[in-house]
């Protein structure tokens, strides 16, 4: 039994990838599962991380500018052409799209040219472009929330079911040095916002408290090249978090941005937060997951155009004195919601 995950970009569409994978197996052994992805994200470094095969395509998100553009045609062009040999190749009993420019071509090979079921999960309250064009003609749709749904009034097969993450957030357990210590990161990319305001708090001050920072990789080298008073604070600086679960276990806050993933695993670890949205996310949607999650939640909002050194200071100061609420919104298992959805394609 062949099956093809297709995931691209950033850890947001590739770890609920790696999440629905796992599922598969655990009821599936036998299943072989492949991805499909680009080489310009994350995927070539998280896919084979978790055990699975990928294979790349060309493909590119679009982009006004005319000549980025004709490199855009081209891409995905040639794009098609390799996802139609590979498809042809591994026969898969579905295809499920992620999220990502690199699930267009993919898909739309599978259902219109190979015949094959196709599938896709929207994680984010607002619905990417890719996956919009997509649901036009997918068997099914998965969405993370409610409001999502409304996105896809083409489609009869939409479904909401969560946001598929690693089930150990479901069962985090503290460590003692948890007590005062607080986890900073802005997303598998980094965000240069929150990194120079937590330069800033590092630099400025000694801290009460103990941070485990998260800079992305691109920005790791300028971030450490940076700080000049690590010796007056009792700060961790890593590039990249690759077991988020156990960092949860580390800390007893986090902050980082509000994408639907990051909501989801908060959630489902019971955690408090302070959320940055990002501001230029498409519609805004990370402001609305924020604002949804901290009405509900042991939760403080900050916005990028009123962030500084003083007030992240304060507010992680407020935070840590206060015991989390019990948390009844706790996320569902998606995983499992999202394989009874795909299950009846692959026993067909």
């Amino acid at each position: 039994m062949n099956v093809v995950i297709v995931a691209g970009g950033t850890a947001g569409h590739i770890n609920p990838g790696i999440s629905i994978a796992n599922t598969i197996k655990k009821h599936y052994p036998e299943a072989n599962i492949t991805f499909i992805g680009t080489r310009y994200g994350l995927e070539g470094k998280l896919v084979p991380k978790a055990g699975y095969e990928i294979r790349f395509i060309h493909s590119k998100g679009l982009s006004k500018n005319p000549i980025k553009l004709l490199k855009t045609v081209v891409a995905n062009s040639e794009g098609l052409f390799e996802a139609k040999k590979i498809l042809e190749e591994l026969k898969p009993k579905i295809v499920i799209g992620m999220g990502g420019y690199v699930c267009a071509p993919v898909l739309f090979v599978a259902k219109k040219m190979l015949k094959i079921p196709v599938f896709i999960h929207e994680s984010n309250s607002i619905a990417g472009k890719t996956n919009k064009f997509i649901g036009n003609f997918a068997d099914g749709i998965a969405v993370g929330f409610e409001r999502t749904k409304g996105e896809f009034k083409r489609s009869k097969y939409v479904f909401v079911t969560g946001n598929p993450i690693n089930q150990a957030f479901f069962n985090i357990i503290k460590t003692p040095e948890s007590e005062n210590s607080v986890l900073i990161y802005g997303g598998s990319q980094g965000a240069k916002g929150i990194n120079d305001t937590v330069i800033e708090l590092i630099n400025k001050e000694k801290l009460s408290y103990k941070i485990i920072y998260a800079t992305g990789e691109k920005n790791y080298i300028d971030v450490k090249n940076r700080i000049i008073n690590s010796n007056n604070n009792d700060i961790e600086i890593l590039p990249y978090i690759n077991n988020m679960p156990d960092m949860f276990s580390r800390v007893s806050l986090v902050v980082a941005r509000a994408g639907a993933l990051t909501i989801s695993e908060l959630k489902a670890s019971n955690m408090p937060a302070i959320l940055i949205p990002l501001p230029t996310a498409a519609e805004n949607h990370q402001e609305f997951n924020a604002r949804a999650f901290c009405e509900e939640n042991t939760c403080e909002m900050i916005l990028e155009k009123d962030l500084n050194e003083k007030i992240l200071d304060e507010k992680i100061e407020k935070m840590l004195k206060i015991k989390s609420s019990n948390n009844n919104s706790k996320e569902e298992n998606a995983d499992e919601k999202i394989f009874e959805l795909i299950q009846p394609f692959l026993i067909k």
